[in-house]
């Protein structure tokens, strides 16, 4: 497939938000800039190789669904991947997980996802606004990156490259989450040992007990959990760095998986840190679900 001239998509709506995210920023933390980066990299991932090109290349985050774009320039290969949604072009239904041709000045709508809460949507050359420190990553915490699509947007285009994997579903974000009104069974999260063990008297079997709940103040800066309070020693610890999935205890004792936006050091003691291949689920989690902490040894 030969290079295209690059075009745009315009934004026409959009559900809770919609973010431009790739791989982030993961190699400037010593420099105080955080990571940010796609909040499902696994779908990230896959969308881009349906696609037939790089994996990192910058999507659109979209959650709760309800994104419409409008394709300017020649007719581009689209996929989906993450939270499972009613995918349409110009009002013909057409398959979640697949790649899907949209022709020039061709509308494309996702729905409200019936699984999950962020899906991703990639397309052919990637969605490319200004890079910042190398990354087109929005990063809702600090505000580096291009700001939070709105309707009436235009999003430059890279050029095409690459053949689309016609015909090739991939799953739905790992983990399996639900849909709208929370989860049947919970997402259970191993939890690695952290480096404060002895600020928590019962240690990390304090998670045990039943699942807990995902807040709805959980964003893509931390996952916060309600359920019995986590017993810890009063204060905070000298700032630190946070990797990704650190589970920190706040003094109210309700802890907090952080993600993608997260700072890059604080003072909270950490609890233990979360398997990074459970990462992708908290990605898909909704206000309501249910939550495990699982400890595994070190």
């Amino acid at each position: 497939m030969t290079d295209r001239p690059a075009g745009a998509l315009e934004i026409l709506g959009i559900g809770a938000s919609a973010l431009v995210q790739d791989l982030g920023r993961p190699s400037l933390g010593h420099l105080g800039v955080p990571a940010s980066g796609a909040l499902d990299v696994a779908a990230l991932r896959a969308a881009n190789r349906l696609l037939g090109q790089g994996e990192g290349a910058p999507i659109v985050e979209a959650l709760l669904g309800g994104l419409t774009v409008r394709l300017h320039g020649p007719g581009r290969w689209f996929a989906t991947a993450g939270a499972v949604v009613a995918v349409s072009t110009d009002g013909r239904p057409r398959a979640w997980g697949e790649a899907v041709r949209v022709p020039s000045g061709g509308v494309l709508r996702l729905g409200r996802p019936v699984r999950g809460a962020r899906t991703t949507l990639a397309v052919q050359g990637g969605v490319r606004p200004a890079a910042v420190l190398g990354s087109c990553s929005t990063d809702t915490l600090s505000g580096l990156g291009p700001a939070p699509l709105r309707v009436g947007d235009l999003v430059p285009l890279g050029p095409t490259t690459g053949a689309p994997a016609v015909g090739a579903l991939v799953p739905g974000g790992p983990g399996g989450a639900g849909g709208p009104g929370g989860r049947v069974d919970p997402v259970r999260l191993r939890l690695h040992p952290g480096p404060h063990g002895s600020w928590f008297p019962e240690g990390r079997s304090a998670v045990a007990g039943g699942p807990r709940t995902v807040s709805a103040t959980s964003d893509r800066v931390g996952l916060r959990l309600e359920g019995p309070p986590i017993p810890r020693r009063p204060g905070e610890v000298p700032s630190l760095g946070l990797p990704p999935g650190a589970v920190q205890v706040p003094p109210d004792g309700r802890p907090v998986v952080l993600l993608a936006d997260r700072p890059t050091t604080g003072g909270y003691p950490i609890l233990g840190v979360v398997d990074p291949r459970d990462l992708d689920a908290c990605a898909q989690l909704l206000p309501g679900d249910a939550v495990e902490l699982r400890p595994v040894r070190g």
